[in-house]
């Protein structure tokens, strides 16, 4: 009798486990064959290490953790993107061009390597690069308001002026009143020739943003291009010594945390102090004191920023620092004197003072402070004796004399102080304090004509401070009983 053949049953557990097993493999397989390709990218961009010279040694140490991540399988690309940013905060630029070329290939979405490569590529005037670059960041970041300004600058660069102001008109569509693409648009009406429409762009954009350098001085350009002078000498006036700094870029700004060379931190660190970010001024400067505690210099400019913010103590523990550094540093024992002397600490500031001028005997600015407590202590002569003194070693400088011709006139020599003044304007015939006291010299004499005369250089000076003029217009009034006109 024939059998019938047993049939064979598997328990559907075992088969739904197998197929598991196989599809888990097949992921794996897929995973690590991608990582394995993503990896071998990241191994052939990886730049041969150039010689670091004298930069910290904590700076290889990051290299080679940032090496050994770029070598795995799983975190190549991280290891990749930690090399780019600390060969590009360090200025090692064609190292870092190396790294965001492969990381542009790894990771197409990411806006990031492409800005940043544009902004190396434009800094070497290599326009025709970084253009498309910041094309393409703007394309895949639309909203990233730092890459669409630059991308204007390089259209502007290019001579693409019409492209330009598209681009710094769709900046004001999604932030209203940004200064930057303001200023942008009015680089545009430069461009074309439309002065007046620049001036009305700046004007505009100064009502918006009354501290925005960069379109201050733009009007004082287009002011004198325009043949308005008057205009102009106000406006620079209004400047005075503060200076333009660039528009905020996180993605840029942010590789200053991978920085370690000290000299760019402090370079870094007074342009955050311009643009009124102290504290991070601050810390930047004691990143670049960590890396180089022994450059005399950077404990110097940390100092002023302390005592900006009124910790007069700190800021003269780092003088002493950079005195006992360099004890040649003129400008640190200068600011040890005044600091002592602000806190109330009169020994110790004469102290400063005297210690100064035995290292840096050939100091100027120690000379005229030494005069200056001299006189205020009723020592003329020997205040008089300095005064010549700093004018001997800084002659291209009228501020010796200046001072020098207050004491001359408070001891009736005004025969001398006016020879004292008019030697310094020989030397800076634009100098305002030195027509203004020689204007004082002169109405406090008694000598209306020769006050008058020198009064109308005051007036054509436009440095000279409001509270000086109207010093002089009342000591006019007092002497003649009329006013100056």
């Amino acid at each position: 009798m024939e059998t019938k053949a047993q049939e064979v049953r598997i328990p559907r557990r075992r088969v739904i486990a197998a197929v598991a097993a196989t599809a888990v493999l097949l992921l794996a397989a897929a995973f690590f064959g991608r990582a394995a390709l993503r990896r071998g990218t990241v191994l052939a961009a990886i730049p041969q290490r150039p010689d670091l010279g004298s930069l910290p040694s904590e700076l290889g140490t990051e290299f080679d953790a940032s090496e050994a991540m770029a070598h795995s399988y799983v975190h190549s690309v991280d290891g990749l993107a930690r090399l780019s940013r600390l060969y590009h905060a360090n200025s090692f630029y064609n190292e870092a061009l190396q790294c965001y070329e492969a990381l542009r290939r790894l990771e197409p979405r990411n806006a990031k390597w492409p800005h940043l490569e544009s902004s190396i590529l434009s800094q070497f005037g290599r326009q025709d690069e970084a253009l498309p670059r910041e094309e393409a960041a703007v394309a895949l970041a639309p909203d990233y308001i730092p890459a669409r300004l630059r991308l204007g600058d390089e259209l502007l660069m290019a001579n693409r002026r019409q492209e330009a102001a598209a681009a710094y008109s769709q900046v004001l569509e999604r932030e209203p009143g940004e200064p930057y693409a303001m200023l942008g648009l009015a680089k545009c009406d430069v461009a074309a020739g439309d002065w007046s429409k620049a001036i009305e762009r700046l004007r505009e954009c100064v009502k918006l943003h009354p501290d925005f350098i960069g379109a201050m001085s733009l009007m004082v350009t287009t002011y004198e291009h325009m043949g308005r002078q008057a205009e102009a000498n106000a406006m620079k006036n209004v400047i005075g010594r503060r200076e333009f700094t660039d528009l905020s870029d996180p993605w840029l700004d942010g590789l200053i945390d991978d920085c370690f060379d000290s000299y760019r931190l402090s370079v870094v660190a007074a342009v955050a102090d311009f643009s009124g970010k102290r504290d991070a001024a601050k810390q930047m400067l004691e990143r670049a004191i960590a890396f180089a505690p022994k450059n005399s210099s950077f404990h110097r400019q940390l100092a002023i920023k302390l005592a900006l913010d009124k910790d007069l103590p700190s800021a003269c523990e780092h003088l002493e620092r950079a005195v006992a550094l360099s004890p040649t540093d003129n400008d640190s024992w200068l600011l040890l004197y005044q600091y002592r002397k602000m806190m109330g600490q009169a020994p110790a500031a004469e102290q400063a003072l005297r210690s100064g001028l035995a290292n840096c005997p050939q100091s100027a600015s120690l000379h005229i402070e030494e005069a200056r407590r001299l006189s205020s202590a009723g020592r003329n002569e020997e205040a008089i004796g300095e005064f010549k003194e700093a004018y001997r070693l800084n002659p291209s400088e009228s501020g010796p004399l200046v001072q020098l011709s207050t004491v001359l006139l408070s001891l009736n020599r005004g025969d001398e102080a006016v020879a004292a003044l008019l030697e310094g304007l020989g030397k800076q015939p634009e100098d305002p304090a030195a027509l203004a006291m020689l204007t004082y010299v002169y109405i406090v004499s008694g000598n209306e004509a020769q006050a008058r005369q020198w009064w109308a250089h005051v007036r054509l000076q436009p440095r000279t401070p409001p509270d000086m003029v109207r010093s002089l217009q009342n000591e006019y009034r007092q002497r003649f009983g009329r006013d100056l006109d």
